[in-house]
């Protein structure tokens, strides 16, 4: 049964959130809802296949140079998280993760530069779609807290109402703020003449891992998987032109 109080802040959310225009009004009712239960972070991704990097953290209050750390370093391919949400619909804390299967070297690495980066304790929860799909969710805490059931329940349905709502505001498209960096729209316009990565790591006097980096980064805020795409998106919001 939840508490009172977390039952409060259920209803409260389903109340408020079902009154959003947009999908940032979504994500800050859903940020202030969460701080009363302790939780100050949150990531939410909707992904369609267990290698999408565009669906990854397409709405977040996460540190932004932790998100770029774990992008440009490809942790999505070894993050247990990731790994255990893609098994089944659940809800569960990051503390359980290495009680039942003991985390690699690369999980436990992983985990432990989250922490340093501010996200000291947490939970996550996944809604499988169906084919191939599934909409995720990272509760974070700067402080060390454990995560009981009632808790984890909690999450889990203000979860499902967030996907509900958020599904209902997708079907009214706006022009999202995007912000590259001086690099990113470098490494774009010279994608856009046709240059190849070895190419354009020459001109700019960078490596071609670089140059992937600035190019992943560039993915994850366009919401992409493609060059071609992320080219006429950047274009269209008028972040670089040709």
């Amino acid at each position: 049964m939840l508490t009172h109080s977390r039952y409060q802040t259920l209803q409260a959310f389903i109340e408020t959130s079902n009154k959003c225009r947009n999908e940032g009004e979504l994500s800050a009712v859903f940020g202030d809802h969460l701080a009363r239960l302790g939780i100050d972070q949150f990531v939410f991704s909707y992904v369609h296949h267990q290698n999408d990097i565009a669906g990854h953290g397409m709405l977040s209050n996460y540190p932004e140079d932790w998100l770029d750390h774990y992008v440009g370093h490809n942790y999505m391919a070894f993050d247990p998280v990731y790994r255990l949400a893609w098994e089944r619909s659940c809800v569960f804390d990051w503390a359980s993760m290495g009680k039942t299967q003991p985390l690699s070297r690369d999980e436990a690495r992983l985990m432990n530069e989250a922490a340093d980066a501010g996200l000291k304790s947490g939970a996550s929860a996944s809604i499988h779609l169906g084919f191939g799909s599934l909409i995720g969710f990272g509760f974070a805490s700067r402080s060390r807290q454990s995560f009981g059931r009632d808790h984890l329940s909690t999450l889990y349905a203000m979860a499902g109402q967030f996907q509900l709502v958020y599904t209902s505001l997708v079907h009214k498209p706006e022009r999202p703020e995007v912000k590259l960096s001086a690099r990113q729209k470098e490494v774009l316009r010279w994608t856009a003449t046709g240059k190849t990565r070895a190419d354009i790591a020459e001109i700019m006097g960078i490596s071609e891992d670089t140059v992937d980096d600035h190019l992943r980064h560039v993915f994850r805020k366009l919401r992409c998987n493609d060059k071609v795409v992320a080219v006429l998106r950047a274009v269209q919001i008028g972040a670089i032109s040709i």
